[in-house]
């Protein structure tokens, strides 16, 4: 994580069995300055979009725009 140079959109569920937050804290505490962290609080790391669907489908697109797509440069 520490590597990377281009932004990454974290996600992070509250309950993740394998994953806890504070470890996926400590991930985007490591990850480049315009990345975004988004906690979905109820979720384990297998439910992110039946968890929260058009939001998941959303932020994931919003964030692909911001940084893929030139005309937003």
């Amino acid at each position: 994580m520490g590597e990377a140079r281009a932004p990454i959109l974290l996600i992070a569920g509250s309950e993740g069995r394998h994953t806890t937050l504070e470890e996926s804290r400590t991930l985007f505490d490591a990850a480049p300055k315009r990345s975004e962290f988004w906690i979905l609080y109820g979720a384990g790391h297998e439910s992110f979009h039946r968890f929260a669907g058009a939001e998941h489908e959303r932020r994931i697109l919003d964030f692909l725009k911001r940084y893929l797509d030139p005309s937003t440069a």
